[in-house]
């Protein structure tokens, strides 16, 4: 086997494992690491990078993962099932979002009485285990004004993410720190980050590279990269399944819930620490979903009474409540909730 030790390497290049035959999916549960952990995926051009996230984020979203991506070159046509965000505005201001819901949620599980694991499961069983995509990432430096914010985005993603379910995915062409844009003191993060690195051979017709079928990767916390074989891909993905109901959406928007949030969360969501699932939408509306509800932003309650009178031309009451709510109808706490939170909006 030659020598397979990934090239540009920060610091010492530190050992590769050597095996006989790279290791195959179905022999190691390698890439479930990948889904749950923030990671750095980079190579060559050509080395299949974009190609195996888009396995990562299909594979992220059958896991139950609410799936965002930042791509500033594409759109929704090539990202269709999953929240895209494609302008750099939006990145950074879904990159305060994401700050702020880390800091939040730690908050919170301290002011709780459970255990880490009990959280954790909360977190999932309330749809809240939600990961980033960041494509190009190398380009971010140069076009996010914030520089301060994009440095605490990549230092929050690295160290505070797992417990909180907010797994992020940084796609560059290496991982010197010039990957994030020579953001000063990342050096040491990186390096530490669970990483894959997609190797490229070259066409024989074309001269062109390709991709392998082989990659090196450093799990979390290790120093050693080891050799496997990553998941053939027959096309690109750009279907991701069935997205998030526009109107649920909507009633996000308006009510400013964290996705996913439900009604019977422990701590009720819709406090003037909440954020709002789109803070681009959030310069509209502003304020806590306190105030936007009952006065101070005399939009929002009119807001919704729209949205219910186009969804009460097609459905009952029970209906608009499933739908809106993603609950249904019976003696749930959270079907109790929704009920009740419904009936407080409309007497508004």
């Amino acid at each position: 086997m030659q020598d397979s030790t990934p090239t540009k390497l920060l610091q010492n290049a530190p050992t590769v494992l050597q095996t006989p035959t790279p290791i195959s999916l179905h022999e190691d549960n390698w890439i479930k690491g990948f889904l749950s952990s923030t990671c750095l995926v980079w190579g060559n051009q050509g080395s299949g990078k974009s190609w195996f996230v888009r396995l990562l984020a299909l594979r992220k979203k059958a896991a139950g993962y609410r799936v965002i991506v930042f791509d500033p070159n594409s759109n929704k046509s090539e990202w269709k099932g999953v929240e895209l965000y494609n302008t750099y505005e939006d990145i950074e201001a879904k990159m305060q979002w994401y700050v702020d819901e880390v800091e939040t949620r730690y908050r919170r599980f301290g002011k709780s009485e459970i255990s880490e694991a009990e959280w954790r499961k909360q977190l999932w069983d309330n749809g809240q285990a939600i990961t980033i995509i960041c494509e190009e990432m190398t380009t971010y430096a140069d076009f996010i004004s914030d520089k301060e914010l994009l440095t605490k985005f990549v230092k929050v993603a690295a160290t505070l993410s797992r417990k909180q379910e907010l797994p992020c995915v940084f796609i560059t062409h290496n991982n010197t720190q010039s990957c994030l844009g020579e953001i000063k003191g990342l050096a040491n993060l990186i390096s530490r980050m669970q990483q894959i690195q997609l190797l490229p051979t070259t066409d024989p017709i074309t001269s062109q590279p390709v991709a392998s079928g082989e990659a090196l990767i450093k799990l979390d916390g290790s120093e050693q990269w080891t050799k496997i074989t990553t998941p053939k891909v027959g096309e690109k993905i750009t279907n991701f399944g069935e997205e998030i109901s526009s109107d649920r959406q909507k009633l996000e928007d308006i009510l400013k819930l964290p996705s996913g949030s439900h009604p019977e969360l422990p701590e009720p969501s819709r406090t003037e620490e909440s954020e709002p699932l789109n803070r681009p939408f959030d310069k509209v509306l502003g304020g806590s979903t306190h105030d936007a509800v009952h006065g101070s932003e005399p939009d929002s309650s009119e807001q919704f009474m729209n949205l219910n009178r186009v969804l009460s031309q097609t459905m009952n009451q029970t209906q608009i409540i499933e739908h809106l709510w993603s609950v249904k109808k019976g003696g749930s706490d959270a079907w109790k909730a929704a009920h009740t939170e419904y009936k407080r909006l409309i007497s508004e």
